[in-house]
Parts: structure tokens; sequence; C-alpha cells
């Protein structure tokens, strides 16, 4: 079970369900032609509509890899829409309470040779939709504050750290079912300030103890630093992925770390926050031990 929501203007919308595609694109198109349709019609002046809950019966293959408890939906044979208006309002009270009030209006099953009404989307001078869920159509940002060891300032600095962030990609997006976009992910900083700050608290915690005081080198790649939330029609993945490479003396040792939660409500700023906290907590262990081991290492001398 999953839910979903859209940010639309008042007009009159239809809503085509396929399965995930099994064929060539070209056979996977023209189903598109006889797939199940629903319509919506938005009424004005509503913040908040309830379309209903599809229920789906159909027939179910086991992926060639993923699990032999794991399912995917192979074809639909019915659908219906069930009324379960409590739990809307349970869902606006958690997530949507400066909407007001959730209005009900089912959505219509269409079919072949049924008309098709089409109302274009009214535009507004002022939209009833709050500005925060009218960005990117229907994106809210989540802003994430990582916690991290704070540097001890009465430790001399001991070590230099020089991060290369080497990923293709340096944003975050919380998607729903078909890499849908739900929003942003951000960070109260740059992921190579956070990591920099990580391995420059460690190294120097170690330095410390080993009572040195000629400065060391510390070279970093961040290889892997993804949050992501990949979505089935059940469920949403909360996941964080690091992956690090730490060069000292000569040597390197590699960092991984990941994290990862199950909701089948919403995957919440608060939970994709425990989320990133849990992986950066096991990067700074695995980077300590990783430290522990380069920094015992003798100086490589020219």
């Amino acid at each position: 079970m999953g839910w979903t929501f859209f940010v639309l203007e008042p007009g009159l919308y239809y809503l085509a369900f396929l399965t995930p595609r099994q064929t060539d694109m070209s056979t996977y198109e023209k189903m598109l032609q006889d797939c199940p349709r629903w319509k919506i019609d938005i009424p004005k002046n509503i913040k908040l509509l309830y379309v209903g809950t599809l229920l789906l019966e159909g027939e179910g293959i086991k992926p060639l890899f993923g699990g032999k408890d794991k399912w995917r939906l192979a074809s639909i044979k019915n659908m219906t829409v069930q009324d379960d208006h409590e739990f809307a309002v349970k869902l606006q009270g958690e997530y949507f309470a400066d909407l007001g009030p959730v209005n009900t209006a089912l959505m219509q099953g269409w079919q072949q040779g049924d008309p098709i009404i089409l109302r274009s989307p009214e535009k507004h001078e002022k939209s009833p939709i709050p500005q925060k869920w009218r960005v990117n159509k229907f994106e809210q940002r989540v802003d994430i504050e990582p916690d991290v060891t704070p540097r001890d300032p009465g430790l001399p600095r001991q070590s230099r750290v020089q991060s290369t962030d080497l990923r293709k990609g340096s944003g975050f997006k919380r998607t729903a079912a078909f890499g849908i976009s739900m929003g942003r992910i951000s960070l109260d900083r740059t992921v190579r300030e956070l990591v920099s700050t990580m391995i420059e608290t460690k190294s120097d915690e170690i330095l410390g103890r080993q009572g040195g005081s000629q400065p060391e080198e510390i070279a970093c790649e961040i290889r892997t630093f993804e949050i992501a939330t990949p979505a089935t029609l059940l469920y949403w993945d909360v996941n964080t992925n690091i992956e690090l490479l730490l060069r000292v003396r000569g040597q390197e040792r590699s960092v991984s770390a990941m994290a990862t939660e199950r909701t089948y409500i919403w995957p919440s700023e608060e939970m994709i926050t425990r989320v990133v906290n849990e992986a950066l907590r096991q990067a700074e262990e695995k980077s300590g031990q990783a430290l522990q081991e380069l920094l015992a290492l003798p100086r490589v001398t020219d």
C-alpha cells in the first residue's frame, strides 16, 4: 500500500495506469490505448482533494533478480476505486495540516467509447495552493542538517585534508514511483565540506594521541555520496550510500557506509535525516579505523 499526491490547477484530468514494461517499446505504447483510465475533476477553490484509493487485481511474476519473496505486477485484471476518506484525513493531519480540511470527489472510470471531455486547467492570479506546495509542480524541498562530530577547538590542527569530489552528479531528490520527482533534498553544507570536516576531526584526534608535531597530508576522494528514495507502488526505500578513498603516506584505504529504511506511508524529512545520519555515523567510525591504520605506517621519505 502506498500513496502519492499531485499539485494541479482546477481542471479535468485523465489518469492512465500501465504495468511495468515487459515488451518492446512499440507494443508497450499500443497498450496505452486500452489501459485503464480514471477521470479526475478538480474544482475551483479547493486546496486538498482526495480522489480515492485504487485497488488492483491482477497477476504477478517473480523477477529474475531481487529475492524469492518479491513479486512484480505483470497484468491487471480489474481496478476499482475505494473511498478511504478516514485514511485521507489522517494523512492530512500528519502531512498537509496547513491546507485545511480534506474534500472528497472520487475519480471516475473511463472506458474506450466513452466521451472525452476536455477542460483546460484554469490559471488564477492567486492560487489557493500555498507556494511551498507549488514548487516545480509537486515538489517539496527537504533540508537536512547532518550530524557530524564537531572538531574539538582545543586540538591543534595537524592534518591538511585535500578532498576531491569525483561524483558525476551533485544533487539529491526525493522520488515517487516511476522516478517522478517529489522535491529536492539539500544539505546545510556541501558534501566536500562535510566529508573534509569529518576526516580532519578524526585525523587530528589520532595525531593528537600520537603526540606528533609534523603536519600530515591526507587525500580523500569522494566516490559516492548518494541520498535516494526509490519507490514502488507499495513502498518507498530511503537509502544513503557513501564511498570514500583515503590516501596517507603512500598507502590507501576504502571506506564504505550504507543505511536504509523502508516506509509504506511517506519518506518524511525526519526519516531521510535519520538515514543520512546513520550512514555518516558509519562512515565516521570506519574512517577513524582506516586513518588509525594509515597514520601508524612509517612516513614516506624522498
